[in-house]
């Protein structure tokens, strides 16, 4: 069996477990807990579905991934927005702040896609194919920017000592894992040609499969009840002066918009 064929069993076998999952957050609580990435969960198992049911007839299948891409897109994007909600619950500010920078950071991201291929498609050379590459431009400037914040979180709860649910750090690191694979797929598409798209591909397949089962066994109402934090080697005192600086800067942040 090739690659290609591995990759679609994956992909195939991944269109029940999400849907399994989604029914599981649902019956459990944990979608009520994190309704984006609950609908996102949803969405991905009908659609991806849908997608292989289509990828026998080309122009159906285009037709219909150009117009749920964005829906999909923005899934992400309201996801990991969540992310960072439960990561800095604590630092408000913060957590206000970093999410207007990501949105930024998107829109210019997402405008320099859009103006890198406007000659193309201002000139119509290429043709009925304008729509599945500007969606795909977006996409492609959008997860980029998505995947660098994603980095950020994952760093950033790994230097700071915040407790987290069990919960929490479990979906950061599984989902900025999975997300990771999908960017760079998507990257690869777009940068590296044909040849060395199934290996991608396949790994991406891959990891999707291992993160919907990691999910379904570790999102529960009992991780919720247990807060830790990421491994680390720092002291006692090291841990409680690094919080200090992140509510100092929590603080600062909270003055500077009252003075505005």
């Amino acid at each position: 069996m090739d690659a290609v064929a591995i990759e679609k069993a994956l992909w195939w076998l991944n269109v029940p477990l999400l849907g399994i999952l989604a029914l599981r957050l649902g019956w459990n609580g944990m979608g009520r807990r994190y309704p984006a990435f609950w609908f996102l969960v949803g969405f991905l198992s009908i659609r991806n579905g849908l997608l292989e049911l289509f990828v026998d007839n080309v122009a159906r299948f285009y037709r219909f991934w150009i117009i749920t891409e964005p829906v999909v897109v923005i899934s992400y994007t309201l996801a990991i927005f969540e992310l960072y909600s439960f990561a800095l619950a604590k630092y408000p500010k913060l957590r206000t702040a970093s999410q207007r920078v990501l949105f930024l950071a998107m829109v210019i991201a997402t405008t320099v896609s859009v103006l890198s291929i406007f000659p193309d498609v201002q000139f119509g050379s290429f043709g009925e194919n304008d729509r599945f590459l500007l969606v795909n431009v977006i996409r492609r400037g959008v997860y980029t920017s998505l995947l660098v914040f994603l980095v950020l979180l994952v760093s950033f709860i790994t230097i700071f000592p915040i407790r987290l649910s069990r919960n929490t750090i479990v979906h950061i690191i599984v989902f900025s894992t999975s997300f990771l694979f999908i960017t760079v797929a998507t990257l690869t598409v777009n940068l590296k040609g044909l040849d060395i798209i199934p290996i991608f591909n396949l790994a991406a397949a891959f990891v999707a499969v291992v993160a919907s089962l990691v999910w379904y066994f570790m999102l529960t109402p009992a991780g919720e009840s247990v807060e830790t934090t990421m491994p680390s080697r720092l002291s006692a005192n090291q841990a409680g002066t690094l919080l200090a600086k992140l509510q100092s800067i929590n603080d600062s942040l909270a003055d500077t918009r009252k003075r505005l």
